[in-house]
């Protein structure tokens, strides 16, 4: 019961550093960058600070209530498959994810919309422009896939 109560406590400090770095981020891309502006870092990446009221390439961006309706479901069934699984290397995975979600939520719930900024481009190929909240959540996805894939072999 220790150790659960450890890893709990190392996965809580884990989504506290992950939603700060990306609400923080997000908060000054709000303040310093003007947007739809293309900011310069390399050849393959740039700032360009952009609001999405949709989800994943501005889907559903005329739905605001039903996206935090939906987001919130999504972060109960998140948290109740968190506090129910006593697996460690799971519960850095939801970790993740759950900081991921709850930083794009706080974002949605706040301004209406969500700040992305980060854009990756090769030549004139441009994939969507996102944040680190999403970064989060593809990795902890990442992470899950090959974890069940590891495990169903």
């Amino acid at each position: 019961m220790k150790q659960f109560k450890m890893n709990n406590f190392i996965n809580i400090i884990i989504i506290w550093i992950i939603l700060s770095i990306d609400l923080i981020s997000k908060f000054f891309i709000f303040k310093y960058l003007h947007l739809y502006k293309s900011y310069y870092i390399n050849s393959y990446l740039n700032l360009y600070y952009i609001n999405n009221y949709g989800i994943i390439l501005g889907m559903f961006c005329n739905h605001k209530y039903n996206l935090i309706i939906l987001f919130i479901n999504i972060l109960v069934l998140i948290l109740f498959y968190y506090i129910n699984i006593r697996k460690k290397s799971i519960n850095f995975i939801n970790s993740l994810i759950i900081a991921g979600s709850l930083g794009n939520f706080i974002n949605r719930v706040i301004n209406g919309f969500v700040i992305d900024f980060i854009d990756v481009h090769i030549g004139n190929l441009h994939y969507p422009i996102f944040n680190l909240a999403d970064i989060s959540i593809f990795i902890g996805i990442i992470f899950l896939i090959i974890k069940y894939m590891l495990y169903r072999t």
